[in-house]
């Protein structure tokens, strides 16, 4: 099993069921420290360890971009308009793309989260198609897809802005205790024992990784870098219908690239703890929105943009068909 939506709950221990209850994701723990389910499979790479990198953000973006213009494929870029997304629009541009070897998949969302970069980067200059379920695009196209999957991973986690509207985000950038990453478990709904529990299989999982956790903020960072990343490697392709979700197999994932799914992108994350955010949660991702406004010079987004739970290749009408991922994979 490589991947769970909701398979097998009662073989968790309690503070795994509760992890997985209030994350809505399977936890897995890719560096092994952390036994969690004893039918989880580990994709090829996965458990890749990272190195120290002091590599620019843009240098990382521009090779990335080249390297994928340069495959030939019929890329498809999945953009929302956010952040993530739209990080990724202005690489592939400054590396030369055109609407000859590049189409971009967009909604209505996309229009109304990014009008500006759509009217000037976008609109007659790229061919753009609906957006649809990406398991749908993978059986229906032949494109090959590009997403911002794994971005979160790299700057930090979606509950982060949780704990900042249940707690405050100062909760986040206390030194990594015990005690502070439990109050910060707590915050989110967690008991304080299983919060311990949680807090030793993180704190061994990263030290197993090589990697140091001095704040809380690293701590729920490492929850989702660590834990997360083969969930969201996988989760594209088990959203839709079913007549398209039961064709989708481990060969699909070489019809998709998650941009950042990259040793050197997950080098930089665990090296740039500094440039993931500042003081306030409209400076999560600041070095990516940073990028973009190098390109654009939108200081509206700049100032403003902020994270949107923007899976627009899920379409929001529809939900999971099905509980575990297809039994081919």
């Amino acid at each position: 099993m490589y991947h769970s939506v909701n398979a097998g709950e009662e073989l968790l221990k309690p503070h795994h069921k509760q992890w997985f209850q209030i994350y809505r994701n399977l936890p897995f723990d890719r560096y092994g420290f952390t036994e969690i389910h004893p039918h989880q499979k580990l994709l090829p790479g996965a458990d890749y360890k990272p190195k120290r990198s002091l590599a620019p953000w843009g240098d990382l973006m521009h090779n990335r971009a080249v390297e994928l213009l340069d495959t030939k494929e019929n890329l498809l870029v999945c953009w929302s308009g956010g952040i993530d997304s739209t990080c990724i629009m202005v690489a592939m541009i400054q590396a030369g793309a055109t609407k000859e070897n590049l189409t971009v998949a967009m909604n209505r969302r996309s229009l109304l989260e990014n009008t500006p970069f759509y009217e000037r980067f976008i609109k007659g200059k790229f061919n753009t198609i609906e957006m649809k379920d990406m398991s749908e695009l993978v059986a229906t196209t032949d494109y090959h897809l590009v997403t911002g999957e794994g971005m979160d991973q790299l700057f930090g986690a979606d509950v982060i802005y949780k704990i900042h509207l249940n707690a405050g985000l100062n909760v986040v950038f206390q030194p990594n205790t015990e005690l502070n990453h439990c109050i910060a478990l707590e915050t989110l709904g967690f008991t304080y024992s299983n919060a311990k529990l949680i807090h030793h299989e993180v704190m061994g999982s990263a030290a197993k990784a090589g990697v140091k956790l001095r704040r809380v903020y690293d701590c729920m960072w490492w929850m989702n870098f660590a834990y997360k990343w083969q969930c969201v490697q996988l989760r594209g392709l088990m959203y839709g219908q079913h007549e398209y979700i039961n064709q989708m197999t481990l060969d699909s994932l070489n019809r998709v690239s998650h941009f950042v799914n990259t040793p050197e992108f997950q080098d930089w994350s665990c090296t740039a703890h500094e440039k993931k955010i500042e003081d306030t949660w409209e400076s999560y991702k600041l070095t990516a929105k940073r990028y973009i406004y190098r390109f654009d010079g939108d200081e509206e987004f700049l100032n403003n943009g902020i994270k949107i739970l923007s899976l627009i290749q899920f379409s929001p009408s529809h939900v999971p068909k099905r509980k575990v991922f297809p039994p081919n994979v």
